[in-house]
């Protein structure tokens, strides 16, 4: 009996050892990444001028959870774009708004994104933050909404780090230039070649990167935020809208909104802009087949409505109309090209299609319910 047991505690040992030698330095295989791609286009012929790839992405919340996982979804926006012949040595990439602002959720428990609402989902993250939230709360400025910005502020440095660290790396691995949506940030600037945040005020804000993976010292801070924005977010400056020398050109930024004011077209003509890029971000879902209401964004229109439009046509005819294919001209150039975030986002929809101008004539991406990735040879 004891050397049946002895012989049984031997084998039991040999297989254990065998089991972790074969297992030793496996892992599972990675899930595919869900880039939910519906449409792929290509605009115009092949030229020494360059490309503009722009990325309807359709995120979902899961994409948030991390930085790796970040980072596989935007690489595989890129992967996509260079498979397909996309990628260059004058190509620009362009994400939409508030790609980078999810990144809220970096860090928190899975049970989070499981929630019914939005409000649920915050309520979730406060407790979990209990501590650094209530600071963040009292020591926050004079806004309209202290619960948001408390938690907007309790993860800049967090979210500005996942950001920064991701589309400074890929536009590096690509070699290709990089207009990285938008991300609301706690006074962003950038310093050494990082982004760095301080106490004080949110702001919408874009960062561009160069194929080198540094980002241009111009941080692009959206001038008129819209009415769900404002309790929580800083106004920019208009005069401080600036043009960026890229390999497609003088290149501005209009962060979603900004895309709707003549005085950001008279700023960038100023500045012998070629190409504008708007990234934007429209809520909620189906809001492109809605009526048009009128400027319902947190600053008035500034003179050139046309009020019997209000009422007699749909959000995508104004966004053609009072957005950057109608008034691209206007600053001089004659090309663009404007973006939209799609996603899972709990209760809050999205909705949107890509808006592409070359040379003058508009060409407009399917209104769809996932990503899109449209190549426009310049």
């Amino acid at each position: 009996m004891k050397i049946t047991r002895n012989i049984l505690v031997v084998g039991c040992l040999l297989l254990g050892v065998y089991l972790f030698w074969s297992h030793s330095g496996r892992s599972a295989p990675e899930a595919s990444v869900n880039l939910k791609l519906a449409e792929i286009q290509s605009i115009g012929e092949r030229s020494d001028r360059g490309n503009v790839v722009g990325f309807q992405t359709y995120m979902m919340l899961d994409d948030y959870m991390s930085r790796k996982n970040f980072y596989r979804k935007i690489d595989g926006f890129l992967k996509e774009a260079d498979e397909n012949g996309f990628i260059h040595a004058k190509t620009v990439v362009l994400f939409p708004e508030y790609i980078g602002t999810w990144l809220l959720l970096a860090g928190e428990k899975q049970s989070l994104i499981t929630k019914s609402t939005m409000e649920k989902a915050m309520v979730t993250m406060t407790l979990s933050n209990l501590f650094s939230f209530v600071k963040n709360l009292i020591l926050s400025p004079e806004v309209d909404d202290r619960v948001i910005y408390s938690l907007m502020r309790m993860k800049s440095e967090t979210m500005a780090e996942i950001y920064h660290d991701v589309f400074s790396s890929l536009a590096k691995k690509y070699q290709v230039t990089i207009i990285a949506g938008s991300i609301v940030l706690s006074e962003p600037k950038i310093i050494d070649n990082k982004i760095k945040i301080s106490d004080g005020r949110l702001y919408n804000v874009s960062v561009v990167y160069k194929p080198d993976g540094t980002p241009f010292e111009n941080v692009v801070r959206k001038v008129y935020p819209i009415n769900t924005e404002l309790p929580f977010t800083a106004k920019g400056v208009a005069e401080d809208i600036s043009v960026f020398d890229l390999p497609i050109g003088k290149t501005g930024v209009l962060i979603c909104a900004d895309s709707w004011y003549p005085t950001s077209y008279d700023v960038l003509e100023k500045q012998n802009v070629e190409f504008i890029a708007v990234p934007s971000f429209l809520p909620p879902e189906f809001g492109f087949k809605t009526i048009w209401r009128g400027y319902n964004f947190g600053a008035k229109a500034e003179g050139d409505e046309d009020l019997n439009d209000i009422g007699n046509m749909t959000c995508r005819d104004a966004w053609l109309k009072y957005s950057l294919a109608g008034r691209i001209k206007t600053a001089g150039a004659k090309n663009g090209f404007n973006v939209f975030l799609r996603g899972d986002f709990l209760d809050m929809g999205s909705d949107g299609a890509s808006i592409i101008v070359k040379d003058g004539n508009t060409v407009t991406g399917k209104l769809i319910n996932g990503s899109s990735m449209i190549n426009l040879w310049l």
